[in-house]
């Protein structure tokens, strides 16, 4: 909650993602924890995919390609879940080469309780197991017992139960329709295998291709993408990775339909993935190393790819991305203009809570905008026009120039660079503020929209 009349964020993300944030509590440092993490993925990955393949060299060069992947150094700098699903995902994959269902159990517990959405990896486990016929009614209860148990654990210590869940469910639809396509997919590989082969690994290259945020992190991991490729078309066309392959491909489809959903222009979404491309990354590797040119070749774009990694954001756009942001510099200027009680409307809430104090609200995108108790209809309110709202809530930013004009009470520029995703644009516009009574303006909503 951004204080006392802030907004308050749905309860749906800190119950789907509640591993991390006790993580942090527990190590006291999230950043220590998220290097300790991208660390020992590497070590992980190099034991999966020897254990896979059966080849040092492969797993060496696999465990290379992560420790130079562009998105798993970038992303680890940050307080964001990815660091701990990729370690999880790896640990996952492991217990499950190895046979070690109740392992495998608790981990994907731990995986699901770190990102929900990975409850669709069950699936793809059923089938990976009964392709390499493993699949028994023993071994499923030995696997997903323990899934069931930490999960209910989980439930029943952190009692997320007395919370309204009935608003937030519908986050869920993004899940259920990748799961249901999956079952779909499942049906048709049994019935055309051979057809749906080449199919599925075509609609991959085309979901990846469509969809921005994967073409971004393609183009920012290209080694690992390259690799991958051409390993998905080997274990395509070979009978010994058959089970593997659809192992990948399966999960990348789900998960990559399952991200375009919720944003299809955050790349960070698919580094939660790396630990599946990696699979193909091994066999390409393992094939590629009997010829001396593509080895050579292969080493070239390691080295090429880790001088880019090694940069990051850093270098990227004049090195913006290491200043103060828009926001940051906006609310140190607007903390001078207001008052302690002045309730704040913004478009990106968080940098105007954190460094001004006062109490924030959001907006949505349509009518009525504005989701704020009855109660605080007598507290004045700050709007703060700023070049996120313009772009953000232009309807509600329009509605500003035509009917606020009377509540203007100060506007200031601050000379920086509006960032948003990808986006980076010079200020066009004044910060503009406006003060009036929230019942006042709530009037003027309903008025605008008669």
């Amino acid at each position: 909650m951004l204080e006392s009349n802030g907004m308050s964020y749905p309860d749906f993300f800190p119950w789907t993602r509640s591993l991390y944030p006790i993580l942090i509590n527990l190590f006291g440092s999230a950043s220590q924890l998220n290097l300790v993490l991208s660390s020992f993925s590497v070590i992980l990955s190099f034991f999966v995919i020897r254990k896979l393949f059966g080849s040092n060299f492969a797993a060496l060069g696999a465990a290379t390609v992560l420790a130079v992947s562009y998105n798993h150094i970038v992303w680890s700098g940050f307080i964001l879940t990815e660091p701990l699903s990729v370690f999880l995902l790896f640990l996952t994959i492991l217990f499950l080469i190895y046979d070690l269902d109740l392992l495998l159990g608790l981990s994907l517990a731990f995986l699901i309780l770190t990102r929900y959405e990975f409850v669709a990896l069950i699936f793809p486990i059923i089938i990976y197991l009964k392709s390499n016929a493993k699949l028994t009614k023993e071994k499923l209860l030995k696997m997903f017992l323990p899934t069931f148990l930490t999960l209910s654990l989980f439930a029943f210590a952190l009692k997320p139960w007395p919370y309204n869940w009935g608003n937030n469910f519908s986050n869920l639809q993004n899940l259920w329709l990748p799961v249901l396509a999956f079952l779909a997919l499942v049906f048709l590989a049994a019935k055309f295998n051979r057809f749906f082969i080449p199919l599925s690994l075509l609609g991959f290259v085309i979901l990846c291709f469509y969809t921005q945020s994967a073409r971004i992190f393609f183009q920012t991991d290209f080694l690992l993408g390259f690799l991958a490729l051409i390993g998905l078309v080997i274990m395509a066309r070979v009978e010994e990775y058959r089970g593997l392959f659809w192992f990948v491909i399966l999960n990348s489809l789900i998960f990559g339909y399952m991200y375009y959903q919720v944003n299809p222009e955050i790349q960070r979404y698919w580094t939660n993935i790396i630990p599946l491309l990696l699979i193909p990354v091994g066999v390409a590797i393992q094939s590629l190393i009997k010829n001396k040119f593509l080895l050579t070749f292969i080493i070239l774009i390691i080295i090429l790819q880790a001088r880019i990694s090694f940069f990051g954001i850093s270098k990227l756009d004049d090195g913006i991305w290491f200043e103060k942001g828009y926001e940051e510099n906006s609310a140190v200027v607007l903390k001078a203009k207001i008052n302690k009680n002045d309730l704040l409307i913004t478009s990106f809430p968080e940098p105007y809570y954190y460094f001004t104090k006062n109490s924030t609200q959001s907006l949505a995108p349509d009518f009525p905008y504005l989701y704020i108790s009855e109660n605080l209809d007598k507290e004045n309110v700050v709007i703060v026009q700023d070049m996120g709202m313009r772009d953000q809530f232009p309807q509600f930013s329009q509605l500003i120039d035509e009917k606020l004009n009377g509540f203007l009470f100060d506007e200031y520029n601050i000379a920086s660079k509006y960032r948003y995703e990808g986006r980076i644009e010079s200020e066009t516009k004044p910060i503009r503020l406006y003060r009036v009574k929230l019942s006042e303006l709530k009037v003027l909503i309903r008025n605008t929209n008669e």
